[in-house]
């Protein structure tokens, strides 16, 4: 059983506030944590540089589209950082997202690095009888491919969208494997002249020069293709996209007020701000709980000020009931002023 909760009371107009209080949740009801993972999206590349001097890393997002002409666009170096991708031709796409294989317990905020790559092809209906299921031919190619590069699981699935069908040949492999995949299926289909829509995870400084380099368009995509970037602000850039669902670490907490106080004074330039930590154990009774990954804080920015939110899940019968959780809760925030009120979703 899960449930999620934010609490109420507390002055949370700056981000320096903010996490002072969020420092103050984690010393009061769970074991500790020293690290969290920052969540920022910006709208133009200086901005995100000025930020990576606060916070390095190599996982910053250029979210971008561009024509491919054939198999040798992904001989290009940015194509081994491919975060998420769609490219069309025609009536057969290519798509690389992130797998998320997550443990139950424990996680430690290192990215996972095995992706999942598929192969689509579209048949409008009616559907020619041969057709109908998906090709062996090319299921037998791409498991070859599959093991040439060393992947460890291969499928073929079936999905009916009304007025066509999709046919899925996908594959998990190793991020470094992807850009040699996506180019031997080109080549052995002879796929050319599509267009493709990117996340590209790099430094500032990669980033910097993939649009000095005048590669990657940022803006006015076409109707064939999206920016993985679609939500909230809808940025060319950012750090950490969707990191709820996978946070992962990049931020200490000896340096986060400063960071925080960093990103609010940058104002309308950075859209959208979160920090997260999973896989918490918190402290009910005199006991921890197991560290599950709907043990969570999360601090996000909205039009107006922040909310401060924390969940907790009951991962088996044994373990403390949500009742008790809230109650204790409830009982520690009390005596600072805040409270917890329970919330249907994730803001």
């Amino acid at each position: 059983m899960i449930k999620n909760y934010e609490i109420e009371g507390w002055a949370l107009s700056t981000g320096v506030d903010a996490e002072r209080r969020l420092l103050q949740v984690i010393e009061l009801l769970s074991t500790g944590a020293d690290t969290f993972c920052l969540e920022a999206h910006f709208n133009d590349l200086h901005t995100l540089e000025v930020v990576a001097k606060a916070v390095p890393s190599s996982r910053f997002s250029l979210f971008g589209w561009t024509t491919i002409e054939n198999e040798s666009f992904f001989s290009r170096p940015e194509c081994s950082s491919i975060q998420s991708a769609r490219v069309v031709f025609g009536d057969q796409f290519l798509t690389v997202s992130r797998h998320d294989e997550l443990p139950p317990y424990d996680w430690d905020g290192i990215p996972n690095n095995i992706m999942a790559v598929s192969l689509v092809e579209r048949h409008v209906e009616p559907v020619k009888a041969d057709s109908a299921e998906p090709s062996q031919c090319v299921l037998a190619f791409v498991k070859q491919l599959s093991e040439d590069v060393g992947a460890r699981q291969i499928k073929a699935s079936t999905s009916m969208k009304g007025d066509y069908r999709d046919h899925n040949y996908m594959a998990f492999l190793h991020r470094s494997k992807i850009a040699n995949f996506l180019g031997s299926i080109c080549a052995k289909l002879r796929l050319e002249n599509g267009i493709g829509a990117f996340e590209i995870l790099g430094t500032a400084a990669i980033l910097r020069l993939l649009i000095n380099q005048g590669n990657y368009r940022l803006g006015q995509y076409p109707s064939n293709c999206w920016s993985f970037n679609d939500g909230v602000g809808k940025t060319p850039f950012a750090l950490e996209r969707a990191s709820f669902l996978y946070p992962v670490l990049n931020l200490n907490s000896s340096s986060i007020i400063e960071v925080i106080g960093l990103l609010d004074s940058l104002k309308s330039s950075v859209c959208r701000t979160s920090v997260t930590r999973k896989y918490l154990s918190w402290k009910v009774d005199g006991q921890n709980t197991p560290k599950t990954q709907n043990n969570y804080i999360r601090l996000s920015k909205q039009k107006s000020g922040y909310a401060l939110l924390i969940g907790y899940e009951q991962f088996s019968n044994s373990d403390t009931s949500v009742a008790q959780f809230a109650s204790e809760a409830t009982s520690i925030l009390g005596r600072f002023g805040a409270k917890l009120k329970p919330i249907p979703y994730i803001k």
